[in-house]
């Protein structure tokens, strides 16, 4: 199961213009890339490594957990689905994000194969469409 963006994933969403500052967490991506990429929390700024202290910030790419997207998207106010707050569901083997308005034809869905996968599905056709402010 799929619990977080991948690097390439976090690397759009990066691109999309969602704030990185949202990320809940980090890829520790060193600049020669000797040290293998794990996932850190944001709680610790700075992992300590042969004596050097590497800044996340600064050499990491930040990644999204499930809530972290789900935090991201917004709840209320978005046109034409002003109705509605989104949410995943699951069935016939995929997960769903929606945004559902009365009548299923003007609802907005994103697939995936995971919760985090829809969810990142929704949130790049939100940046993508002007639904999402870019910061």
């Amino acid at each position: 199961m799929q619990y977080y963006t991948t690097i390439e994933q976090s690397k759009k969403l990066l691109e999309l213009g969602l704030n990185p500052d949202s990320a809940d967490m980090f890829y520790n991506e060193e600049p020669d890339e000797c040290y293998p990429k794990d996932i850190v929390d944001t709680k610790y700024p700075m992992v300590i490594r042969e004596g050097q202290k590497h800044y996340l910030k600064e050499y990491g790419v930040p990644c999204w957990s499930l809530g972290a997207l789900w935090e991201a998207m917004p709840k209320e106010g978005v046109k034409p689905f002003t109705d509605s707050n989104p949410f995943v569901g699951y069935g016939n083997g995929l997960y769903r994000c929606v945004y559902l308005n009365a009548d299923w034809e003007s609802s907005h869905q994103t697939i995936g194969y995971t919760p985090v996968e829809a969810a990142y599905n929704m949130v790049c056709w939100l940046l993508k469409n002007g639904y999402l402010t870019k910061e």
